[in-house]
């Protein structure tokens, strides 16, 4: 052994046995061995860090403000994955010394057996490591050159999954995110053992494919969200079995958050394109029963039957009503999202409640139920679009007395003060929703098989409005029912304070 070799020394209990002993090596002719010995961990890593070290005996257990012994390995590792790490045991803490070979030491040995032949033939197998390690990640210029031309992030892999080359584009990226996978893939580190440390199976099982010669055919693709939270990455990993010059993995990294953002956009639009076409099937059959109505009494009329003349008029009039009826949501539903261009206002919504209440009144009083409105001290100021709003209103209030048979409507106005929420309740006594259509009553055109015999010639669409107007204004809507007892609707906007 004729090179040059610089061993860091961290141990406690034979630091100057061992010093003695690398003496004796440098003098018996095995060539230049220079020593530096810390006295705490803390030192270790600076010296570790400034200092070209060929070998690092750390000896075990120590305490340190890293922990145990084992942690500080870890910090080496990660500070100089490549250089070799050797840890001392006693005999009887040598379930340590496995521990550390675990977490990537290069060897260990008992205190007890330390000799000097034992030393020479440590420091002979790390430097062959070293030897055979720097062959691995040596390129030529050219070659250094095309392998940092790649546009994207590159990763060169040995046969025994430890990272023998890292491309620029890599190190820009680790530059600018916080993604272990990232910024902790060094030359020197073994990939498999990242991957375990920071819970990536899943890249594992590409890495140890690819090691086994199979190529991925999509490559798998990963998210990771900064510590800001402000936007969710999407990153895609392929791996490439290599077959020269000893076998290993080619491995790349690509930014696809555009690409899978636009696949779940296209996701996005292909349900509501299928949406439309369900919602438009619906229509037209809900369209084609009133025409088949009107066109079946306008024969009797043409009969000439005059006995029946006023029934059928009432009965083509109310048919005539449920079209426009129908038209009208139709319509009111497609333009929703025209209104989120329209500049919101200050609205105190207890002034819409009241409107509503002096509308829907005579219908309570026709059906012999009571409609209440109680609110605490107000105004309940919030931002929004007062004509939507009041269609909200209309909307459930409306529905309430229509599926009331006895009892009424109750709504209420409360404030939440932390943070600022004007909540509106809609109570009713009415038939109540079964458990198992509720999570369908926002759905477009969807209506239950008691609401249709309570009201034949509904729409459907009402509470799909209601949702959709209440999600335009950033708020929420939740429904509580129980049978035959009634159904309440809750309603959360965000308050403003004026």
């Amino acid at each position: 052994m004729s090179e040059e070799v610089l061993v860091l020394v961290l141990d406690t209990e034979l630091k100057n046995r061992i010093i003695e002993l690398f003496s004796f090596l440098s003098s018996s002719g095995l060539g230049a061995i220079h020593v530096q010995r810390a006295d705490s961990a803390e030192m270790a890593l600076e010296m570790l860090q400034v200092t070209n070290i060929t070998l690092v005996i750390l000896g075990l257990p120590i305490s340190s403000t890293f922990g145990d012994g084992l942690n500080l390995l870890l910090k080496m590792r990660q500070l100089k994955p490549f250089i070799p790490i050797v840890v001392l045991v006693n005999q009887d803490t040598m379930g340590i010394g496995v521990q550390a070979l675990e977490l990537g030491a290069f060897a260990y040995l008992p205190r007890q057996y330390l000799t000097a032949e034992t030393l020479h033939q440590v420091i002979h197998n790390a430097a062959e490591k070293n030897r055979d390690f720097q062959t691995d990640i040596k390129l030529s210029s050219l070659e250094a050159e095309l392998f940092n031309a790649f546009p994207v992030c590159v990763a060169v892999l040995n046969d025994a999954a430890v990272v023998t080359a890292v491309n620029q584009e890599w190190h820009l990226l680790a530059g600018i995110t916080e993604d272990p996978l990232v910024t902790q893939t060094q030359v020197g580190i073994n990939f498999l053992q990242l991957c375990q440390e920071i819970d990536r199976s899943d890249v594992a099982g590409v890495i140890q494919s690819a090691l086994a010669g199979y190529k991925t055919k999509e490559g798998l693709e990963y998210s990771w969200k900064e510590s800001d939270g402000t936007l969710l990455l999407w990153r895609k990993i392929n791996a490439t079995p290599l077959k020269w010059p000893k076998g290993g993995v080619i491995l790349s990294l690509q930014e696809v958050t555009e690409l899978v953002n636009s696949q779940i956009h296209l996701a996005t639009y292909e349900a509501q394109i299928s949406d439309l076409k369900s919602n438009f099937s619906t229509l037209v059959h809900d369209l084609r029963s009133p025409l088949t109505s009107l066109n079946l009494y306008l024969d009797l009329l043409k009969s000439g039957n005059s006995a029946n003349l006023e029934r059928y008029v009432r009965v083509m009039k109310q048919e005539v009503i449920h079209m426009d009826q129908l038209v009208n949501d139709m319509l009111t539903l497609t333009r929703i999202e025209e209104f989120k261009d329209v500049q919101y206002t200050p609205i105190n919504l207890a002034d819409l409640v009241e409107q509503v209440v002096l509308i829907e009144k005579p219908v309570a009083d026709s059906k012999g139920l009571t409609l209440d409105f109680t609110y605490e001290k107000g105004p309940f100021w919030v931002m929004g679009q007062s004509q939507q709003l009041l269609r909200v209103i209309t909307n459930l209030v409306a529905n309430g007395l229509r599926y009331t048979l006895t009892g009424g409507v109750k709504i209420t106005l409360e404030r939440n003060t932390a943070p600022e929420h004007i909540i509106l309740t809609i109570t009713d006594t009415g038939i109540g929703i079964a458990p198992e259509v509720l999570p369908f009553i926002f759905e477009p055109f969807f209506r239950s098989a008691r609401a249709q015999n309570i009201s034949p010639k509904g729409t459907g669409l009402g509470l799909s409005i209601v949702k959709r107007i209440v999600t335009m204004h950033e708020g929420t809507v939740e429904v509580f029912s129980e049978l035959n007892k009634g159904t309440a609707f809750r309603i959360v906007l965000p308050g403003i304070k004026t």
